[in-house]
């Protein structure tokens, strides 16, 4: 995929048939690389949920235990089953995208609580995250924090965004602020990792 053929200096027929050929080969070796990506990290995505599902129903086999015990196992089990869940849906969500066959379901969503939304269901998978929100530079006239938006995609932008963030920082933490600037609005996502 990464051949191409010799450009000729002329601008004859030849010469434009030989450089819209390299150009349909190179938009086939991105599309190669893109699914090849994708691939690697939906690998990736749902080995995490199946390992730690698998480890704990290993070390509850372990030893017997008593009736609280299985069922918080139960309880944690199926949390990482809803989490895996979620993460196929997004599988299928950026399928569909990337073969334009969805409908986008644009709805009025007011942002900041969509937010606070995605850091609640994030913390209750990983209590020992710290999420900060800073809500302080909010506008007055509450109009200005709803937007014409995809709420699953929204949701899975924010999600994404706390997970790298809690992930590769020093101590599991994240700070996001939101920032009005005229009529746009601005998120920031910082932590005090490296940065790459």
């Amino acid at each position: 995929l990464s051949s191409r053929l010799e450009t000729l200096k002329s601008k004859d027929e030849l010469s434009r048939l030989i450089n819209t050929f390299n150009l349909m080969l190179t938009r086939i070796e991105n599309a190669f690389n893109i699914q090849k990506r994708f691939t690697s990290n939906a690998t990736h995505e749902l080995k995490n949920p199946l390992t730690i599902i698998t480890s704990q129903l290993e070390v509850t086999l372990l030893n017997d235990r008593s009736k609280d015990e299985y069922k918080n196992i139960c309880i944690s089990v199926l949390e990482d089953i809803k989490r895996l869940n979620e993460i196929l849906n997004q599988l299928l969500l950026i399928t569909k995208l990337s073969n334009n066959n969805i409908d986008l379901n644009l709805s009025k969503i007011r942002i900041d609580e969509l937010l606070w939304d995605t850091r609640s269901e994030y913390l209750n998978l990983h209590p020992d995250a710290k999420i900060e929100i800073d809500l302080s530079n909010l506008p007055n006239d509450d109009k200005q924090l709803f937007f014409m938006l995809n709420q699953t995609l929204m949701k899975t932008s924010f999600w994404n965004l706390i997970e790298n963030g809690v992930k590769f920082s020093t101590n599991k933490s994240i700070y996001i602020s939101l920032e009005f600037l005229g009529k746009k609005l601005k998120i920031i996502f910082r932590n005090d990792g490296e940065k790459i």
